[in-house]
């Protein structure tokens, strides 16, 4: 994963656990940089390892690690960055949601070098959708649904959501969710 993604974990653990516990997870992982470039492309297995010592130091599951990684990096990462990118791309949680398959070819002018994943979203009724995730990056499907909470905060509106079956679909994984009125 590129730099920036790997600042945006330090910068939440900073946040919310303070430099005490970053230091310990980079002591942990045996990460003896500094900072991280945020164009270099660093191997996922790092990324994965932060994840995991973030989970022991902290007595947290992994799913619960990622969900607040998520909403943290639409909020205080993302928005802050490319909020206008995000409006641009919707002026609602749904409409961003059925933008949300073409937004990364848009993020992809800033960082050429990314391979994002693909969505595709589904309606399935008023105020219900059904998203598809796929990504060559395993074991995320928590982040997605942390990012989902970030952008429906973001869009100050309300969402519930649950993973739904796969069946025959390649997805990493379906998300139903729910815009709560």
């Amino acid at each position: 994963m590129l730099g920036f993604v790997n600042q945006a974990i330090k910068d939440m653990v900073l946040s919310e656990f303070g430099s005490d516990s970053w230091m310990a997870i980079c002591e942990d992982v045996q990460f003896l940089e500094k900072s991280f470039a945020s164009q270099q492309d660093y191997p996922d297995l790092l990324t994965y390892q932060f994840v995991g010592s973030i989970c022991k130091l902290k007595n947290m599951e992994v799913s619960e690690v990622l969900i607040a990684f998520g909403e943290y990096w639409v909020l205080k990462t993302a928005a802050p960055k490319y909020g206008i990118l995000f409006r641009a791309s919707g002026q609602t949680f749904a409409e961003f949601l059925e933008y949300l398959p073409n937004f990364h070819s848009k993020v992809m002018l800033f960082y050429p070098n990314i391979n994002p994943p693909d969505f595709r979203v589904d309606k399935t009724a008023e105020n219900q959708y059904r998203l598809f995730y796929f990504s060559h990056r395993q074991g995320l499907d928590a982040f997605v649904i942390g990012l989902l909470q970030g952008l429906a905060k973001f869009y100050d509106e309300k969402i519930e959501t649950y993973f739904g079956a796969v069946g025959e679909e390649k997805a990493n994984c379906v998300i139903n969710i729910q815009i709560l009125k």
